[in-house]
């Protein structure tokens, strides 16, 4: 499994659309929107081959399991 397969996933767990502009706000969806677009960030300006993505994705799944409502901004994965 590759990088871009475990992010292939992440964006069906997600239900991630990148057109998407209206959220219920009492849910999670505007939070994994919102991770969804760092994620395309990511890959396209930073690291094209995915590591950094699933590095961040696994610490935003992390926080969502853990019932975070503000998971840690991408700056955690620099210190």
């Amino acid at each position: 499994m590759t990088y871009l397969d475990i992010l292939e996933k992440w964006a069906i767990y997600c239900e991630y659309d990148r057109e998407q502009t209206r959220f219920n706000l009492l849910s999670k969806n505007y939070v994994l929107h919102k991770v969804g677009k760092n994620i395309e960030m990511l890959l396209s300006e930073y690291d094209p081959s995915g590591m950094l993505a699933v590095i961040y994705t696994k610490m935003q799944f992390q926080a969502l399991l853990q019932g975070v409502n503000n998971p840690p901004p991408m700056t955690a994965l620099l210190s």
